[in-house]
């Protein structure tokens, strides 16, 4: 049996890029660039997204369970359909990003989230 390598884009500019239905489960991505980025359905579930930088990405559909995001920068990102449930969001700027009733943050972190306005 072949072990999956995760993936590790750590400090790596990947803006502008094509990178719908990406599977990123359990990778690393500290300090990555992905503004403008169409990471639509991508897969970022117990992934590692400190101080990553995801302005005016479309993150339609993608999924963050138990993902962490502290520090984050989600500015003007598309999330709707996102799926943040058990993310870690502490300090994630959520400045003007766009959401809808199904973007979800069940038993997400939020306490210290900014700019992020959630109905309960």
């Amino acid at each position: 049996m072949s072990k999956k390598t995760k993936v590790n884009f750590s400090n790596q500019d990947k803006r502008n890029s094509n990178l719908k239905n990406a599977q990123f489960r359990k990778g690393e991505f500290f300090k990555t660039r992905f503004e403008f980025s169409d990471l639509e359905e991508a897969n970022f579930d117990a992934a590692k997204l400190k101080y990553a930088c995801l302005i005016k990405a479309n993150l339609r559909n993608a999924s963050f369970i138990g993902a962490n995001l502290e520090g984050a920068n989600l500015a003007g990102a598309d999330l709707r359909g996102a799926n943040f449930k058990g993310a870690i969001l502490k300090k994630t700027n959520f400045e003007n990003a766009i959401l809808d009733e199904e973007t979800n943050f069940e038993n997400a972190s939020i306490k210290t989230a900014k700019n992020l306005d959630v109905k309960k």
